[in-house]
């Protein structure tokens, strides 16, 4: 059984699997993984959000696409509207340090159950900078409704939940009232030959 195991876990790191990064993970499909091509990059949502009592839905799903994966273009999702707007941090040639790509469901209705799984996509280019093997993480944010929001307006709610899975140097950080921390989801991706 013990080897079982330890079999499994070895596939799962080498798949870029692992307990800790279970909540958000990263998938390229078969797409590319070299630097200087054009690929396809699928989050999967595993749940939606809890407070320890209550389970919510997700209404609002956030990824934060570094400089390395250049400009994404996300995916069409029925029922949710899909934005990109460029980070004020420029580099010293102008460019958009990262991008943040936001999916926001258009109804109450459109929400993810918390019971069920959803997966966002979208296209990137990976820099032809890229010299040496490099994961590339992706930190999300997931907003949760525990009240009423405002669809029209897009005001949050007060009781909005948060799961931000933004950790990239393996530190921990302590959940507040409202949010909770934990890995963001990461790519390796290889230079070209």
């Amino acid at each position: 059984m013990k080897k079982r195991i330890v079999i499994l876990a070895a596939i799962l790191t080498m798949v870029g699997l692992t307990p800790s990064s279970a909540h958000v993970g990263a998938n390229l499909r078969g797409f590319s993984d070299v630097a200087g091509q054009s690929s396809t990059v699928y989050l999967r949502l595993g749940h939606g959000c809890t407070d320890g009592k209550n389970y919510f839905g997700t209404s609002s799903f956030e990824v934060v696409v570094p400089i390395e994966a250049g400009t994404p273009r996300p995916e069409f999702k029925a029922g949710w509207r899909a934005k990109v707007v460029p980070s004020a941090e420029k580099n010293d040639k102008g460019v958009a340090l990262s991008n943040k790509i936001t999916w926001t469901a258009k109804s109450p209705l459109q929400a993810i159950d918390h019971g069920t799984f959803a997966e966002f996509a979208f296209q990137v280019r990976w820099s032809a900078a890229i010299t040496a093997v490099t994961k590339v993480a992706f930190p999300t944010t997931q907003v949760c409704q525990r009240g009423l929001q405002d669809f029209d307006t897009k005001k949050k709610a007060p009781n909005d939940f948060f799961l931000k899975w933004i950790i990239t140097d393996g530190s921990t950080l302590a959940a507040t009232a409202d949010t909770e921390f934990g890995p963001a989801p990461t790519v390796t991706v290889k230079p070209a030959a």
